[in-house]
């Protein structure tokens, strides 16, 4: 068992990082989150919990700070999202969403793909990724992802596909826990065609 379990950390500029991540390399499709222009996003919690998002730009980047506090008590499905809005033309589009985050603590924290369902459900995908309070670039590639029940496709569909989410929970964050995490230059990304 490794003694750390992390994101990819990476020196250098963006081509650098591409090269060494062994991601093709991407061209943006569409960038979530731009200068001068509102972001189409909205938060959701469990009744217990709260959430907040506001613009900020620390980086000099259109971005938002998501504030959350989970509901206090013994683990019963606490949680909060940061909900960005898109359509399933775009993510298809698409093959992996990248931005830049931190923390006000080292944490991890869920980043989703869903759809509504047949039964009137949402489908979710995740993948779990890790953020401290240095600035990173994040990549997931809607491949990795998993789903968050058993019964669901191994991959999203991801021609159905309308929001991406950032997610704080009790699997990975404790009951009454409150914190920040920054999120810039958001952006769902295609392999380049060379």
């Amino acid at each position: 068992m490794p003694w750390i379990v992390s994101n990819p950390i990476y020196a250098g500029g963006p081509e650098e990082r591409q090269a060494l991540s062994g991601l093709p390399p991407a061209k943006t499709v569409l960038a979530l989150l731009q200068p001068g222009r509102e972001a189409v996003c909205h938060i959701e919690h469990d009744p217990r919990s709260e959430a907040t998002a506001s613009p900020t730009s620390r980086a000099g980047g259109a971005g938002l700070v998501f504030a959350y506090a989970l509901g206090g008590g013994p683990p019963a499905g606490q949680f909060t999202a940061l909900v960005l809005e898109t359509t399933s033309h775009l993510v298809s589009s698409s093959d992996r969403i990248s931005f830049r985050a931190s923390s006000d603590r080292p944490m991890r924290c869920s980043v989703q793909v869903r759809h509504p369902g047949a039964d009137g459900h949402f489908v979710r995908y995740q993948r779990s990724v890790y953020v401290d309070s240095e600035p990173r670039e994040v990549t997931v590639c809607f491949s990795d992802m998993r789903p968050v029940s058993r019964t669901m496709p191994e991959h999203p569909d991801l021609s159905q596909v309308d929001a991406v989410l950032v997610v704080v929970d009790t699997t990975n964050t404790r009951p009454g826990t409150a914190g920040r995490v920054w999120l810039e230059q958001v952006c769902l990304e295609q392999a380049a065609i060379k």
